[in-house]
């Protein structure tokens, strides 16, 4: 199974057409994109790559790191969410909270 074929559905096309670009250009890759894991688990990815020379006639070869970003993306995924409960912020929170403290 190729790497391609790991990807998430709703990224495999603009992946594959930023690879295929970087490939023809020799820039380097970076994306960021969802993959799933061996146990099905989706699993966000940053993906830094380059293309490096072959030697002697060789085709070249891909060298990189891929870092697994999914806390990340999940954290701001729920700072994206709305607030449930009271629907108040922090802020909101201490100015009324401060208002309503005494002087003696």
């Amino acid at each position: 199974m190729l790497w391609i074929d790991h990807l998430h559905p709703d990224d495999r096309d603009r992946v594959r057409a930023e690879s295929d670009r970087t490939d023809r250009t020799g820039e380097p890759f970076s994306m960021e994109y969802r993959t799933f894991a061996k146990d099905g688990r989706e699993v966000w990815l940053r993906d830094e790559s380059s293309l490096v020379a072959g030697q002697e006639g060789q085709p070249p070869r891909v060298q990189g790191v891929m870092f697994d970003i999914t806390a990340r993306k999940r954290a701001e995924l729920a700072l994206q969410q709305p607030r449930t409960g009271s629907g108040r912020s922090s802020s909101s929170c201490r100015r009324s909270c401060t208002s309503t403290r005494r002087t003696s």
